[in-house]
């Protein structure tokens, strides 16, 4: 008879297993509809919780036309170049396009600046083309550039 009644108040492991599944779904299923029903309510996120759900911002790029320039020093030496700016704000590309100008002007004077030798003496563009970012970016008063492609690249 002891046997029956211990047998009666301590569930056995498996019932355990699936008192305890049971409970975590009924939490889980209450919390979904508790941030469902907040969301659908008032349109916003809990928490800030839709910081998880955003995705990175995309590089966008603005193609310049090509730059013909003399090289400082010489009347027989020419740089072609053409230039993709590149920006990750959606709303950089209009500012961009209102000071085109200014960055056409900006970039031609960086560009005639530099002689032949300062391109041959250097392996990569990187240090130019941070330069060069710097200085058109003092056109905004802030870093609105997020890198300088060069497309083209030719000197004679």
């Amino acid at each position: 008879m002891e046997e029956q009644i211990e047998s009666i108040a301590t569930p056995k492991p498996q019932l355990r297993k699936v008192i305890l599944i049971a409970a975590l779904l009924v939490v889980l299923i209450s919390g979904a509809l508790t941030f469902g029903g907040y969301y659908y309510v008032t349109g916003e996120v809990l928490f800030g919780l839709d910081g998880l759900f955003a995705s990175e911002p995309e590089e966008i790029t603005f193609e310049m036309d090509s730059f013909l320039v003399n090289l400082r020093g010489s009347r027989s030496h020419y740089l072609k170049a053409t230039i993709a700016l590149s920006f990750m704000d959606p709303e950089a590309k209009d500012v961009v396009q209102a000071y085109r100008s200014q960055i056409r002007d900006t970039v031609i004077q960086y560009l005639r600046s530099k002689s032949q030798e300062d391109f041959v003496q250097s392996d990569n563009l990187e240090p130019f083309k941070a330069e060069l970012k710097a200085q058109i970016d003092l056109l905004f008063n802030e870093e609105i550039l997020y890198n300088i492609y060069f497309t083209e690249f030719l000197i004679q």
